[in-house]
């Protein structure tokens, strides 16, 4: 429903939906690899117009779903965005600091750091998938730890009643199906 509304941007103009931006933003940021600041600085202010029609608190999590950029990269291209005067020929010390350019490199040097951070991007979230899998094989063995002890005090057969070794097993489904 909020892609549905275009608001308007804070700038007087009426926003583009998000589903014209994210195709919009993806070229210019593969564009950008290639050309220099001038995309960068283009691709900051999509993401401001999409940040502002993106609900509190989601921003995070449509940054990541739509694409390969970290939230810290985005918030530079949209800082490089909101400095006066920013162009590609224009490269002050605030326009270094906001796409990230450490000082004393040329400015060719910063063009390909992009396409090595979506690989470092792409390595973090294949680490944390990993993690993710490890936590829940870990959480499952431990409700299975859990109710084999729980089984043999609760089981019939060993004094317990049907309806608490119901229950154990009720709670055992629920919560393996949280871990997935």
């Amino acid at each position: 429903m909020q892609d549905a509304l275009a608001k308007p941007n804070g700038q007087g103009k009426i926003a583009r939906p998000l589903k014209v931006l994210v195709p919009l933003i993806q070229d210019e940021l593969s564009a950008a690899d290639e050309a220099a600041l001038e995309h960068y600085r283009r691709a900051g202010e999509m993401l401001l117009e999409a940040k502002g029609q993106v609900s509190y608190g989601s921003w995070g999590r449509w940054l990541s779903k739509n694409f390969t950029l970290s939230h810290k990269q985005a918030n530079r291209y949209m800082k490089l965005a909101r400095c006066p005067g920013s162009s590609f020929v224009a490269r002050d010390e605030s326009l270094t600091r906001a796409i990230g350019e450490s000082r004393g490199r040329s400015h060719t040097s910063w063009k390909h750091i992009p396409s090595a951070a979506r690989k470092i991007d792409v390595q973090e979230r294949q680490h944390r998938d990993n993690e993710m899998r490890l936590l829940q094989e870990m959480l499952q063995e431990l409700i299975n730890v859990g109710y084999k002890a729980m089984a043999m005090r609760l089981q019939p057969d060993r004094g317990g009643s049907k309806e608490g070794f119901q229950r154990l097993m009720n709670a055992r489904d629920y919560l393996l199906k949280l871990c997935k």
